[in-house]
């Protein structure tokens, strides 16, 4: 694929991206609620919209720990947990289940 190709796609994916993070509340992160937006509009943007997810968030001292699974159990993996910033709101992919 040509740069000329590339830069458009990475300008349409970040608009995305901030398009859904935009409907969740600005950080700092200090609610239930809101940690698990920011994981859901993560979550969303690499998964099929038809699969519903559960998701459970830990605070931590520095940061939330927001764990999803598929809602069907009859789903094999699709699963992890994310770490959320607090002050930031940045969302990192900690692990991924199988």
């Amino acid at each position: 694929m040509s740069q000329n190709r590339i830069l458009p796609l990475l300008v349409s994916i970040a608009a995305c991206s901030v398009a859904v993070a935009s409907d969740c509340p600005t950080p700092p992160v200090s609610t239930v609620a809101t940690a698990t937006c920011l994981a859901e509009a993560y979550v969303s943007k690499g998964l099929n919209s038809a699969l519903q997810m559960d998701y459970q968030a830990e605070e931590l001292k520095d940061y939330w720990l927001v764990t999803y699974s598929p809602r069907d159990t009859n789903v094999r993996g699709g699963g992890g947990k994310l770490r959320i910033e607090k002050l930031s709101g940045r969302v990192t992919f900690v692990e991924g289940y199988r």
